[in-house]
């Protein structure tokens, strides 16, 4: 991963420090929705997406990461979570989210 710190906090956020059922039961760790990637295998009746294991969603995640550096450009950190959070998130405060969990 280019952006840990970035990927713990995006963590955090999506499951609440570890306390989702996403997380806790189908080892989605980044809030995805059944994706391109097809890591997954299977989908909640919200379409999020179910993994095998966490290592399987830390992989979707990387394998995200590698693809939005790629396709935007990202040369730093900045960059990166203004991205995430344009293409990312639906709440429009996540970029400021995102930046306060890394503060924390």
């Amino acid at each position: 991963l280019q952006y840990k710190e970035i990927a713990f906090a995006i963590f955090k956020l999506e499951t609440g420090n570890g306390t989702s059922k996403l997380y806790r039961k189908y080892n989605n760790m980044f809030g995805f929705k059944v994706n391109s990637r097809k890591l997954h295998n299977g989908k909640t009746k919200g379409g999020y997406a179910k993994y095998e294991n966490r290592n399987v969603s830390l992989m979707d995640y990387y394998l995200f990461e590698k693809q939005l550096i790629k396709k935007f450009g990202i040369k730093n950190q900045r960059e990166y979570i203004r991205v995430i959070s344009k293409r990312y998130a639906r709440n429009p405060s996540y970029g400021k989210l995102l930046r306060k969990q890394l503060k924390s």
